[in-house]
């Protein structure tokens, strides 16, 4: 509603451009504005560079399952960006004598506004809709479970994202022929913990063995094992 509004005010100002009456007060608003702005996206840079480092801003964003620290970022930023073209529009307008280009300025922040608001939802509706855990997350996942040697193989592997730092995986695993119905437990319990050793992001895990396979227990072709976060 914002860069709708924007909009709307800049395509008024095009067609019946008026001087910038107090200029130095726009100036003082722009610059402390960008100031203020500028500190809360710095706090929210840094804890982006923290999580995610190596990677582009762009993939944090895309990779991040946390809305409440993308969110202040991409609002931030687009709070700074229009900033910058409010300034410019301003000094050529009263400067330069471009009375149009505070309705083009307000015109370019219009756009900005609404792109970022679709950006936004966008990200977070998937979050909303069940979206999957992080390829990082279910590639440790993979790599705990194939590096123990009683298991052939995993059949299936699918994950669901419960919130910013809660997943649920489930997992059907082929284990070696030549182990008992106590051993196929004793692997489902020791797969367990050493995925909830390396792997603290998923807070809910189901282990299973394929459905046809002869002479499994009943515990491990259920629900084998389900834990929550921060419980012993």
């Amino acid at each position: 509603m914002g860069g709708a509004f924007a909009v709307y005010e800049g395509t008024g100002k095009i067609r019946d451009p008026q001087p910038i009456e107090s200029v130095w007060i726009n100036f003082a608003v722009i610059v402390l504005s960008m100031l203020f702005e500028g500190l809360s996206f710095r706090v929210a840079w840094r804890e982006m560079r923290r999580r995610f480092v190596g990677v582009s801003m762009w993939t944090a964003v895309r990779r991040s399952k946390d809305p409440s620290t993308f969110a202040v970022l991409l609002e931030d930023g687009a709070a700074l960006t229009g900033l910058l073209i409010a300034f410019i529009g301003v000094v050529a307008s009263a400067e330069f004598g471009l009375l149009w280009a505070d309705g083009v300025a307000s015109l370019a922040i219009g756009g900005l506004l609404m792109n970022t608001a679709f950006l936004l939802a966008r990200e977070t509706r998937s979050l909303l809709t069940g979206e999957r855990a992080s390829a990082i997350t279910v590639a440790r996942t993979r790599a705990v479970l194939e590096a123990d040697t009683r298991v052939l193989g995993i059949e299936e592997l699918r994950s669901l994202q419960l919130g910013p730092a809660s997943a649920l995986l489930v997992a059907t695993l082929e284990l070696r022929g030549d182990l008992s119905a106590h051993e196929q437990r004793r692997a489902l319990a020791d797969l367990r913990k050493a995925v909830r050793s390396s792997v603290p992001a998923v807070t809910y895990l189901y282990l299973g063995l394929p459905a046809e396979e002869p002479g499994r227990p009943l515990e491990a072709a259920g629900v084998a094992a389900k834990w929550d976060a921060g419980m012993p």
